[in-house]
């Protein structure tokens, strides 16, 4: 039965062929390493409580963030284009609550899968209290 000169072909010299891929495919993340940069500054945090509640420790005003990808690309983020803010506002207890930051980049221009953001800290911890309430009986 004769085989097919395409699956000689394909099949001859098979270590090369795949030592040649493999070193490909290292060059390519190596350079997609080298390429991706990182860039920081600080965003104001908007926190969100309960009315009831008051927040015994300090909150903090702002966070860092890290903003890790393509140098072209995230040297053309503004920051001012980009919010962060904690939701405690579903605390219905006294005491510690913590909550993960969360980043809006919905108004950021050309942002794409290639950027990362990455808040620091990423959570923040509250402790809350109760307001009490005065009886005028």
């Amino acid at each position: 039965m004769p085989k097919s000169k395409f699956l000689q072909d394909l099949v001859y010299n098979w270590p090369a062929k795949i030592l040649s891929l493999v070193t490909a495919l290292l060059i390519f993340f190596l350079i997609q390493m080298v390429t991706a940069s990182e860039r920081s500054f600080f965003i104001p945090l908007e926190v969100h409580i309960p009315e009831d509640y008051i927040v015994e420790n300090s909150i903090p005003e702002q966070i860092k963030l890290i903003v890790k990808g393509p140098e072209k690309d995230i040297y053309r983020i503004i920051p001012e284009q980009i919010t962060s803010s904690i939701d405690f506002s579903d605390a219905d207890s006294d005491g510690v609550h913590t909550r993960n930051v969360i980043i809006n980049t919905d108004m950021v221009v050309g942002d794409t899968d290639m950027i990362t953001y990455e808040p620091d800290p990423v959570s923040v911890k509250l402790f809350l209290s109760r307001i009490k309430k005065e009886d005028n009986t």
